[in-house]
């Protein structure tokens, strides 16, 4: 307002601030492919908006030269998105997840398993999926790992894919399968394909302790669950408890783990060859005071989803209302990385057919 002459010019501004923006997200989101995730939260953007406007507001007012002032604002969104990508994914996630010392001891033990498969992408210019199936077990008791990135390498021909993030990929203690996946471009597909090679992967892992445990023994109506939210059955789930809303202010949930019964049979059958578990996780391990938003409320739906599936993929579950549920919290112990070696590994054959992300106990 200080720097237009006009309501309407004022909006064509903003407009044109909006434009400049979205272009610049685009063009980042060509040039970073893969997101990775990582603890670090953008502390930068609105300090730097709020330094460059107020000096060309103060500019403003001292010289009346309206053009210059003008021009402090524009290399703005350019400098909010260069230090978006100033730090390379590869180095955010290094100094999240520094490298286990000798005397560390692995937080979870991964293996492969047989059945790995290389997806095609929808066109020539997609990266294509590598599909590795792995069996996760060694979680010490009372703690869960969080397999946040993946990156592979081939050592004998120095070539490194890109750190990317994983998703639902949180183990308990026990023996569980999962399916891991790695972007591969199709110019490194095709240039490595026809040998076997030396194949390391290295996940960025975090671990978290559990703490406090609420249950709710009647969730079939609305109820408050402390570092979560206010929450209530969803609307279209009110007689078969598999989904819930929940409610938090001004900041998100901590890290949650949710989990409830269900039953092959009916929910008067409390047999344990029909009890089936519905889990879900909800929340972060970020401790920023609060997000910035236009609404001071989030809203976090809940779907409860089987843990175990059974090997005939046909067998109905049926949630229970009437069963309780427990949301148990967990905090931060270390993250870290840990390395698994394909000793002889040969890209698969380009499959088009479709993987699902599976995580199971392991046979």
């Amino acid at each position: 307002a200080a720097l237009t002459k006009n309501f309407a010019r004022m909006i064509l501004t903003l407009l044109g601030l909006i434009l400049a923006v979205a272009a610049l997200a685009y063009l980042a989101n060509k040039v970073d492919t893969y997101g990775v995730t990582t603890p670090y939260s953008d502390r930068f953007s609105i300090p730097v908006l709020l330094v460059i406007a107020g000096c060309a507001i103060v500019f403003q007012y001292a010289r009346r030269k309206t053009w210059l002032a003008r021009t402090m604002l524009l290399p703005t969104p350019l400098i909010i998105a260069t230090l978006g990508l100033y730090v390379p994914n590869s180095s955010m996630v290094e100094s999240a997840y520094p490298h286990p010392d000798h005397f560390s001891v692995d937080s979870i033990h991964l293996s492969p398993a047989p059945g790995e498969l290389m997806r095609g992408g929808d066109s020539d210019d997609d990266p294509l999926e590598l599909i590795l199936p792995m069996t996760a077990e060694g979680v010490a008791p009372g703690r869960a790992v969080l397999v946040d990135n993946i990156v592979a390498s081939f050592d004998d021909v120095s070539w490194t894919s890109d750190w990317q993030a994983t998703y639902n990929h949180n183990f308990l203690p026990g023996g569980y399968r999962s399916d891991f996946s790695v972007h591969v471009k199709r110019k490194d597909y095709e240039r490595f394909r026809s040998a076997p090679h030396t194949m390391k992967l290295r996940f960025a892992l975090t671990e978290v302790k559990a703490g406090h445990v609420t249950t709710i023994a009647n969730p079939n109506q609305p109820f408050s669950v402390p570092l979560l939210g206010n929450c209530a059955p969803s609307a279209f789930s009110r007689f078969r408890l598999d989904e819930l809303l929940c409610r938090s202010a001004l900041h998100g949930p901590d890290l949650t783990f949710i989990a409830t019964t269900a039953t092959t049979t009916s929910c008067d059958d409390a047999s344990p060859d029909s009890t089936v578990l519905l889990v879900d996780w909800q929340g972060s391990l970020n401790n920023d005071p609060a997000e910035f938003g236009l609404t001071s409320t989030w809203n976090h739906p809940i779907y409860l989803q089987s843990q175990t599936r059974d090997s005939d993929r046909n067998v109905k579950v049926t949630p229970c209302p009437n069963r309780p549920i427990t949301f148990t919290h967990y905090s931060l112990v270390r993250r870290t990385q840990t390395e698994l070696t394909f000793p002889s590994f040969q890209f698969p054959a380009l499959s088009n057919g479709l993987s699902n992300i599976v995580i199971q106990p392991a046979n």
